[in-house]
């Protein structure tokens, strides 16, 4: 579970123009990344971010990813009244880019593994609230804030507001050294497969 962790390297240019591109200059970001499938908990993430949006309406959520749920949830965004606010963008090979562009990460799965989008929104400098089902090896910089997605997402709107203030305000360009020096550069993953396989019989 390796990525190039350089490529991550946070660019202000590239958020300036993806910000302009999706006429987002003024708004709070909010991004999450993954299948769309019960095991994401959108529902969840749904009510958090009407909950969010009370409090600030200048603040939009981009989906990324498809699934199994696309439509019922599309329809479910539609009965909530969230769809100006919340943007489903299908499979995309620019993710990385809309970390740039993006101000907090929200990831409230019901279970996950490693979840190396995590890995790869802490290499771009990205806050990132995540549910209490990570992996603790998922948590490599502090960039990372944890909740219980069993309690109202109600509870949790303070955190999301001020983890995209702060990510405005945190310098987001060496995060990606954080990330390669806890070790999952893909350059060290594979020294660790080397080893791995040069030391059986």
């Amino acid at each position: 579970n390796g990525i190039d962790t350089s490529s991550y390297k946070f660019n202000p240019a590239t958020r300036n123009e993806y910000r302009q591109k999706f006429k987002v200059k003024n708004k709070n970001v909010f991004l999450h990344v993954g299948r769309l499938s019960h095991q994401k908990n959108h529902e969840f993430l749904f009510q958090w971010f009407k909950e969010i949006l009370k409090r600030d309406p200048n603040s939009i959520l981009f989906l990324v990813g498809d699934g199994e749920l696309r439509e019922s949830l599309k329809k479910k965004v539609q009965e909530m009244k969230l769809s100006p606010y919340i943007k489903f963008l299908g499979i995309r090979s620019d993710v990385k880019k809309l970390m740039f562009m993006s101000d907090a990460f929200l990831f409230p799965s019901y279970y996950e593994g490693l979840g190396i989008v995590l890995i790869e929104a802490q290499a771009t400098g990205l806050q990132c609230i995540a549910s209490n089902n990570i992996e603790p090896e998922a948590k490599v910089t502090n960039q990372i804030k944890t909740i219980d997605i069993t309690s109202s997402p109600a509870n949790y709107v303070s955190m999301a507001l001020e983890s995209a203030a702060n990510s405005k305000k945190f310098d987001r360009t060496n995060s990606y050294l954080k990330v390669k020096e806890a070790g999952y550069d893909i350059s060290n993953t594979v020294n660790m497969l080397e080893e791995i396989y040069s030391n059986k019989e």
